[in-house]
């Protein structure tokens, strides 16, 4: 069973033009209530039925061109090893919902994650693929799209829980640190970064 201190990963899957695009997040388990011992599974399974994860798909089918599609999410406890074998669902796959071109796939609008410290390791980013052409301006974001990432870095910013087993989990979530075994920082917001950036394909969706 999950206990205060664990990490959990929620992974996005999607694609656009040919390619496979993916949006990590992490979590850690702030609190746990309950007296029941629920397995890894009917956790993961919990956190992808939930209001946090259900909100997010949701965003993201509305604010993305119709040229990406949602194709999966999958929830997996990373930390302590081993890591577990993760629930994936299909539900509410499908296409975005803002018709006309996306920019190409490599092309993709940029959320930060910010902690109570400074410097670069304290400071982590998503790629977010999929963005219409109609939130472009000069190779930055227009008010539009600024507004619609607005939208789904708000939902980054919530802690949440999920419920399995008669036992609740509160969720909060952080920057994984992947030098470290475990280790990570607690994230205290996140922005929109107006410029539109270009990312390397192995990369694409992805941040840390």
């Amino acid at each position: 069973m999950a206990s205060q201190g664990d990490i959990f990963e929620v992974v996005f899957g999607g694609r656009q033009h040919g390619q496979d695009t993916r949006n990590v997040v992490h979590f850690r388990v702030r609190t746990t209530s309950g007296s029941g011992a629920p397995t890894d599974a009917q956790l993961e399974a919990a956190i992808l039925a939930g209001v946090w994860v259900n909100g997010m798909r949701d965003e993201m089918r509305q604010q993305l061109s119709s040229e990406w599609s949602l194709l999966f999410t999958k929830a997996q406890r990373l930390s302590p090893g081993p890591r577990s074998a993760g629930v994936v669902s299909v539900e509410d796959a499908g296409p975005g919902s803002i018709p006309g071109n996306a920019l190409p796939t490599a092309v993709a609008a940029v959320i930060q994650k910010r902690t109570a410290f400074a410097g670069r390791r304290y400071r982590g980013r998503m790629y977010v693929p999929g963005i219409p052409a109609s939130y472009e301006n000069d190779s930055s974001l227009s008010a539009e799209g600024v507004t619609a990432m607005e939208q789904l870095a708000n939902n980054l910013d919530q802690i949440f829980v999920a419920t399995a087993a008669a036992v609740a989990f509160t969720f909060e979530p952080i920057l994984l640190h992947r030098d470290v075994q475990g280790g990570y920082t607690l994230v205290t917001g996140h922005g929109v970064d107006s410029v539109l950036r270009t990312q390397r394909r192995r990369q694409v969706g992805k941040g840390s």
